[in-house]
């Protein structure tokens, strides 16, 4: 028979274990000092987690409730006048079919609803046009009335007019008085005096016709609609969003500018002076108007500058052909970037420096 070989056990445990008595007096366990040490060191660590959870959920709590404090009365300053309460309206008063009811509805309310769903989906639309058409045409009335002692193309007066209606949005937003009310009455004051001055011939225009020859039409015209189709679309570019139309939208939920700068506070905003006329009575494609509208003002004025060069009509037809037709062009004028009214702002500055008449130099540092 095999036999087992002998284990010799130590007659003492170690000294650096700690035996603690059981429930009945027996040594229950024996574990080292350095176990209890962890453990202490872990309920510590846990101790601060807890304490710093519950000072950021008390931190959200906190900031929601002043977040919920500041928004309603921000929206209450502010009411947006045109697709929001157009579409409230619209959606309240629209005929429903009950969805237990199987039968056509009578012959004499059939056409209502299908109407008043499609006025629901237009007025937005609607909106966004009379933005971009308000702001345009505030922006030319002012052209008109700071250029009467001074013959100007329409374009020019449009440039002017913009920088002037840039300046005194900037004053609104400094004194929180940014509101559509506000917009409206100094737009309408404004083309109501320079219809006045234009009935009156007081206000000097330059004839200087352009003629762009019809076949140019072939190539101008499916580039323009594609251009608009993508100006009326909502915006997706991320800088748009962010910055260009961001801001105008921080701007008129708060009537005036914040009280914290970021950094896109401190960089130039004379279109975003604009779009926030613009974002006023529509959303992001009246904005998106306004640039698109200063993209297609550009081609008029390169035949004007290149005829002040001494370039034939053929080369400035090719130049605008060019420059109008370029990819990069055709996103930027049919975004919210700034791009191609920088374009149309710095040609009508050179145009005006061209004229070589010291009556047009301060206009020409304005629009620089």
């Amino acid at each position: 028979m095999r036999t087992l070989p002998s284990v010799s056990l130590p007659q003492s445990p170690q000294k650096d274990l700690l035996e603690s008595a059981g429930p009945t007096g027996g040594f229950a366990f024996a574990l080292p000092q350095q176990h209890f040490a962890r453990l202490r060191q872990q309920d510590e660590l846990h101790a601060v987690s807890d304490r710093a959870a519950s000072g950021a959920r008390e931190a959200n709590e906190k900031s929601r409730a002043r977040q919920a404090a500041i928004v309603p009365r921000a929206k209450r300053k502010l009411s947006l006048f045109p697709s929001i309460l157009w579409g409230k309206v619209y959606q309240q008063t629209a005929l429903v079919r009950p969805t237990c009811c199987k039968q056509r509805p009578l012959p004499l309310i059939t056409g209502l609803p299908t109407l008043q769903w499609n006025l629901s989906h237009l007025m937005p639309l609607l909106a966004n046009l009379f933005g971009a058409a308000f702001t345009l045409a505030t922006a030319y009335a002012l052209g008109a009335l700071l250029m009467r002692q001074r013959p100007a193309p329409p374009e020019i007066l449009l440039a002017i007019g913009a920088a002037a209606e840039s300046v005194l949005v900037f004053l609104l937003l400094l004194f929180h008085l940014a509101h559509w009310g506000v917009f409206l009455a100094i737009g309408a004051a404004a083309i109501l005096a320079a219809w006045r001055g234009v009935t009156n011939n007081a206000t000097p225009t330059a004839h200087d016709p352009i003629h762009i020859p019809r076949v140019a039409w072939i190539v101008f015209l499916p580039y323009g609609v594609w251009y608009l189709v993508n100006a009326l679309a909502p915006e997706t570019i991320a800088d748009g969003i962010t910055y260009h139309l961001g801001l105008p939208n921080e701007y008129l939920r708060l009537g005036g500018f914040p009280d914290h700068v970021t950094f896109f506070d401190l960089v130039p905003q004379g279109m975003e002076m604009l779009y926030t006329v613009a974002f006023a009575f529509g959303r992001h494609a009246a904005a998106k108007l306004v640039e698109f509208a200063f993209f297609l003002a550009t081609l008029p004025l390169i035949f004007r500058v290149g005829r002040r060069l001494g370039a034939t009509d053929l080369a400035c037809l090719v130049a605008a052909v060019f420059y109008f037709c370029a990819p990069v062009a055709g996103i930027t004028g049919s975004s919210s970037y700034n791009d191609a009214a920088g374009v149309f702002f710095m040609l009508a500055a050179f145009y005006l420096l061209l004229l070589a008449d010291p009556r047009y130099l301060l206009p020409s540092g304005v629009l620089a």
